[in-house]
């Protein structure tokens, strides 16, 4: 049950507790600080007195709890008004409180990230657990702790209501991974494509064209049988590896090749989306000006090859809309 105090007992609070003999570090004061848990001050509720009582933290141990410059000037302004009964004391003690919301929450938010931080490296340990990564008997032994541990952090978490906030960032970890994950192992197949092709090799650009060409013919329209039949014309695989074995696969029927597909895209998709293959067609064409064949190819392969996935994707999304819609 709180304790109801005189008016008089902020300032003879913060007078105690900055004069107090026994508080020289943080811990001590924290220490001191549990005999008020449940005291407000005068004309406060119990929650706010709190927050003034953490007023002697911030201002005394200003690196250990990092009050940062800012809150602390406001803190000390806040505690020499109240010792000196100034007129505008109620002003420093609303801004008082305003701030350390702010602060607090900044706080929290650190901590958030920090717990999140431990719980996803301890989810990723346990997935190895799980996959059987290690030996049945690191399994029998950490399994266990492991659960209880995360149990521990989870029951703590919620106590202060932070637990939904904590998984939040561990999915966001998650995310960032895959795409990480995804970003290196395209970056690996294409590096690898530009090798191959620096070294005559072109199994793996071939095959790469015949994807694009499946992916290109779920994307333009079924029905238009002169559309279909010009792109399987220009987007012969095997007109191309005669040209490759001439040895006459050059810059310039690369760019006629690239430019022909991007406006199949561009006609194939929404008018919105039109800068988009403009900006692309520049951006590419500015990128192979200076560069070889194969570099060359490796842009223009990649550029076509996330033009037209996109393309795919947003079709998809729309036919799904289209189709919810229909009673």
């Amino acid at each position: 049950m709180s304790h109801i105090v005189n008016k008089r007992d902020v300032r003879l609070f913060l007078t105690e507790m900055l004069h107090h003999n026994a508080i020289k570090t943080l811990e001590e004061a924290q220490e001191v600080l549990k005999a008020y848990k449940n005291k407000k001050f005068s004309e406060f509720s119990l929650a706010t007195s709190r927050n003034l009582h953490m007023s002697v933290l911030l201002y005394k141990f200003k690196e250990e709890v990092n009050t940062g410059e800012v809150m602390w000037q406001i803190t000390r302004n806040m505690i020499l008004a109240i010792l000196r009964q100034d007129t505008n004391q109620d002003e420093c003690i609303h801004l008082y409180l305003v701030e350390f919301k702010k602060w607090k929450d900044s706080d929290l938010n650190d901590l958030v990230l920090e717990i999140a931080a431990i719980y996803y490296n301890l989810i990723q340990i346990r997935k190895s657990i799980d996959t059987n990564e290690m030996t049945d008997d690191s399994q029998e032994e950490w399994a266990p702790h492991l659960q209880q541990l995360m149990q521990k952090i989870a029951d703590s978490c919620n106590q202060i209501n932070i637990y939904q906030k904590v998984l939040e960032h561990v999915a966001h970890f998650e995310q960032q991974k895959s795409e990480m994950v995804y970003a290196m192992m395209s970056k690996v197949y294409w590096d690898s494509m530009e090798t191959d092709l620096s070294h005559h090799q072109y199994d793996l650009f071939l095959r790469n064209l015949e994807e694009l060409k499946m992916n290109l013919l779920s994307i333009l329209p079924k029905r238009d049988a002169i559309l279909l039949a010009e792109f399987h014309d220009k987007y012969d695989i095997e007109f191309i590896k005669q040209r490759i074995s001439l040895q006459l696969f050059d810059k310039d029927y690369l760019v006629s090749f690239f430019t022909y597909i991007v406006s199949l895209l561009q006609d194939a998709d929404g008018i919105q989306f039109i800068a988009n293959y403009d900006a692309a067609t520049q951006s590419t064409m500015e990128a192979i000006v200076d560069t070889d064949i194969s570099k060359s190819t490796r842009i223009v392969m990649e550029k076509i090859c996330m033009l037209s996935e996109n393309l795919r994707n947003r079709k998809a999304i729309w036919e799904k809309l289209l189709f919810s819609n229909t009673p």
